[in-house]
């Protein structure tokens, strides 16, 4: 009779161990989910910043270039 208690008593906390891994396991998925959408969206906010700062960068290259023709061109 001992041994039968013994065997459920271990079945049940060889149940309640895999029941905890599989909740730690999920947090752990969850945190991971979090923590990629969380950096995805600071990457792309990062990415859209760099390529305002790209297009403010091209647009002053061309103005420049702009300026140095229209002054070649009264030079002439």
């Amino acid at each position: 009779m001992y041994c039968y208690f013994g065997c459920l008593e271990l079945i049940y906390y060889e149940r309640k161990e895999k029941i905890m891994n599989c909740i730690v396991m999920k947090r752990f998925l969850l945190l991971v989910a979090i923590l990629s959408i969380t950096s995805c969206t600071f990457l792309l906010g990062y990415i859209d910043a760099y390529s305002i700062n790209s297009e403010k960068v091209i647009q002053e290259l061309i103005n420049s270039i702009d300026q140095k023709r229209w002054n070649c061109f009264t030079e002439l």
